[in-house]
């Protein structure tokens, strides 16, 4: 019998082999089909917002950022997981319901029936326990995984925040793009009229042929350069659309930015704020608090860890005579680590904290390096902006005395291209030195911790 028996035991991996499909019995599987995938995929291809109708503004970018950038979302999504991690934690420090439950059937011998209904044993038990917590190791876990979630909540703002300061790049890169090629357009026709002219002239005999070669070279360059402009652009509108969640092919437009902002004289109010204000480097703190919780954790492991409840049986061997008990228990673990391996966790942990400290250290001189880059781009816009303001009333006298030398065939035709070179380099810094100017200060207060949407009102109010 015991030996039929083992027989039937070891067939019972080979039939239930057998017994396998081969999709289940291969390695990879059979994964979705094209259709599947286009089925599963569609819905997720829509853009996440509506593209606008009519012009959006700078403040209506920023406050809806929340409702259609995806990235906030996935991190909206890690901090439900957090959450849910401190309340599994957390769960350990609760009282605890185990209910388990044995039947077990004895075959009868050869000759006889299938199984014996007599010899059935059934076993059920029910335990209420409750940890004691001498130790505070589990407090201590709690406290990690509520440090981890504190990291995530902020983890969400630090990225609402990059999403903001990526809609205000593409903004006034779009701006700018927008304006300079409004300087191209004008460029363009002055050059393709100066053509026309020194065409005429060059029949007349009054210049030379390397005169309209200049214009016709310096059209040509003009020409390619409208069109770089227009790349860029529409890579400013893509990447505007992405942050934004509008769909990325859409041609949206924007309110023009109106406000002149002036450069602050100094960035130092800015870098003392920078390390009490940026949430980047409230996410590694938190971190740090959650590594020292783990710590701390890993090191009372060691000492014994208790539980006590109640607890009901029932064991029976027939039906008719069942065994139903009530008891209580005191159950003690204890774990003296002596195969280290709590030792080696804590200087995991040790390392880790070391690493997180050398990440904060680093973070904060990018976040000042950044701060005074910024600032000093915002300077220097504005005092390009005041110059080419002095210089384009004599930038345009230039080019029109040119122009009247050139008619008269004193001047050359470089001498005129590089008027109007001139003059079109002015005109292109006047024309976005505001927004680059507002750019640097957007960026700089950014680095020091200031949401964006806040920035824009301080920038913004009366």
């Amino acid at each position: 019998m015991t030996r039929r028996l083992m027989g039937l035991l070891l067939l019972v991996p080979l039939i239930t082999a057998c017994a396998l499909s081969d999709e289940l019995a291969s390695t990879t599987g059979t994964g979705p089909t094209a259709a599947a995938r286009e089925e599963m995929t569609a819905p997720l291809a829509r853009a996440p917002r509506s593209a606008p109708a009519a012009a959006v503004s700078l403040g209506d970018l920023l406050s809806g950022v929340d409702g259609g950038n995806l990235d906030l979302e996935v991190v909206r999504q890690q901090v439900l997981q957090a959450s849910s991690r401190v309340d599994q934690t957390r769960s350990a420090l609760l009282p605890n319901l185990g209910v388990s439950t044995d039947v077990t059937l004895v075959a009868r011998r050869t000759g006889q029936g299938a199984f014996k209904g007599d010899r059935a044993t059934l076993r059920f038990s029910a335990g209420f326990s409750l940890p004691l917590d001498l130790s505070g190791t589990l407090a201590e876990r709690v406290r990690a995984a509520q440090a981890r979630y504190r990291a995530a909540t902020v983890t969400e703002e630090v990225t609402r925040r990059e999403q903001r300061a990526a809609l205000v790049l593409a903004y006034f890169n779009l701006l700018e793009a927008d304006a300079l090629l409004d300087v191209s357009e004008s460029t363009i026709s002055q050059l393709e009229r100066e053509l026309s002219d020194v065409r005429a002239r060059l029949e007349a005999g009054t210049v030379r042929r390397s005169d309209v070669l200049s214009v016709e070279v310096a059209l040509g360059e003009a020409r390619q350069r409208r069109l770089e402009l227009e790349t860029t652009r529409q890579e400013s509108v893509r990447a505007l659309n992405m942050a934004a969640g509008y769909p990325v092919g859409h041609p949206t437009r924007i309110v023009a930015w109106t406000q002149r902002v002036v450069a602050p004289v100094s960035a130092l109010p800015e870098l003392d704020r920078a390390r009490t204000t940026n949430p980047e480097v409230d996410v590694l703190v938190e971190t740090l608090v959650a590594i020292s919780h783990d710590r701390e954790a890993a090191d009372r492991s060691t000492s014994p860890s208790l539980a006590i409840g109640p607890q009901l049986t029932y064991d029976s061997t027939t039906a008719l005579n069942p065994n139903l008990n009530g008891n209580a228990f005191l159950s003690m673990s204890w774990n003296p680590d002596l195969n280290g391996r709590v030792a080696a966790e804590i200087r995991e942990l040790d390392a880790s904290r070391a690493e997180v400290e050398v990440r904060v250290r680093s973070l904060l001189r990018h976040i000042e390096d950044r701060i005074l880059a910024a600032h000093r781009r915002a300077v220097e816009s504005e005092a390009a902006g005041r110059v080419a303001s002095d210089s384009l009333a004599q930038a345009t006298e230039n080019q029109r005395v040119i122009q009247e030398q050139l008619k008269a065939g004193v001047a050359t035709g470089r001498d005129s291209l590089e008027a109007e070179a001139a003059l079109a380099r002015t005109r292109a810094t006047l024309s976005t030195a505001g927004y680059r100017t507002a750019l640097g200060v957007f960026q700089m207060r950014f680095a020091a911790g200031e949401d964006p949407l806040d920035t824009l009102k301080v920038l913004t109010a009366p």
